[in-house]
C-alpha cells in the first residue's frame, strides 16, 4: 500500500471517528420537528424583516417569513408545490376535490 493511500485511509476514518463521535449521543433522542417556535409567531416580524445577520438559521427563517408575508400562507404554497412537483398527488387531489367543486358550481349557478 503506497504513502499516499494509507493517509487518505487515515484521513477518511479520522473523519468517520470524528462524526460518530459527534452523532452517536444523540441517536437515542426523539425526532422534533424544529421550527415549531417560528410557526408559533414568535419574533416572526423579526425574520421577516432581517434576511441576514449571526442568528442561527436566520437566512431559512427569513425565507419562510417573507413567504408567509407576501404570498398570505406557507401552508397554500406549499400544497400547491406539490401538487406542482407531484403527479399521482395532483390526480388523487383532484379526484377527491372535482365532485364536491362541480356540484356547488351547479348549484350556485355557476355553471348553466
Amino acid at each position: 500500500m503506497s504513502r499516499a493511500l494509507r493517509r487518505h485511509t487515515a484521513f477518511a476514518l479520522a473523519v468517520a471517528a470524528l462524526t460518530a463521535a459527534l452523532y452517536v449521543p444523540f441517536l437515542g433522542n426523539p425526532l422534533v420537528f424544529d421550527d415549531k417556535i417560528f410557526f408559533s409567531g414568535h419574533r416572526f416580524a423579526y425574520y421577516a424583516t432581517h434576511p441576514l445577520g449571526l442568528d442561527l438559521r436566520l437566512p431559512p427563517y427569513f425565507s419562510l417569513a417573507i413567504t408567509q408575508v407576501l404570498s398570505g400562507g406557507i401552508v397554500a404554497q406549499r400544497v400547491v408545490g406539490l401538487l406542482k412537483n407531484d403527479p399521482r398527488m395532483r390526480q388523487v387531489f383532484f379526484n377527491q376535490i372535482a365532485g364536491p367543486v362541480m356540484n356547488k358550481m351547479f348549484e350556485c349557478g355557476m355553471i348553466p
